[in-house]
């Protein structure tokens, strides 16, 4: 693959129809400004509020099984807040996200049925799992929605080639 810094609008839109460039955002904090219709709007409201369930629903499971031990379950969900972190950063998001999430699923499915859904071990890896694909999901849509501007609007590319917002690579 070869970077290419200039294309058309035109020519950008051509590419990715025909499946000959990949694109890249450099930066989505610059994106965060940019205007999304009212449902992707309340779509990204409601999976921000899904990332911070665990803060009110841990203490709540706790307090009602008396099982105070099971706040650890905070510890599960910074871990898969920091995993999912880590994989945003990968060359392939999505499936390093598809990957763990098999895999952590299975494991989480295995402690369940083996040890119950109130043991600690389970319930750790449960929060964990579930601050994972809440923020790996709220992460890849929201790539979405961004790239999806890109594609449809021609002076959002322009002010993104303008200010070196995205990376295309040329395949060959």
């Amino acid at each position: 693959m070869s970077v290419r810094k200039k294309l058309s609008y035109t020519e950008f839109v051509e590419a990715v129809a025909n499946k000959n460039i990949i694109f890249q955002l450099k930066s989505r904090k610059v994106f965060s400004n940019y205007p999304l219709s009212p449902i992707r709007r309340e779509l990204i409201r409601i999976l921000a509020i899904l990332m911070f369930l665990p803060i009110a629903f841990i203490p709540l499971i706790c307090y009602l099984t008396h099982t105070w031990l099971l706040l650890l379950g905070f510890v599960g969900a910074y871990i898969g807040l920091v995993i999912a972190g880590i994989n945003n950063k990968t060359s392939d998001p999505q499936h390093s996200f598809r990957s763990l999430s098999i895999s952590s699923g299975f494991l989480f499915i295995g402690f369940a049925f083996f040890l119950g859904f109130l043991n600690i071990i389970t319930f750790i890896t449960f929060c964990y799992f579930y601050e994972f694909i809440s923020v790996a999901m709220n992460d890849i849509v929201h790539t979405y929605f961004i790239k999806d501007s890109l594609l449809n609007s021609p002076s959002d590319y322009e002010t993104a080639v303008e200010n070196e917002l995205i990376i295309t690579y040329l395949k060959h």
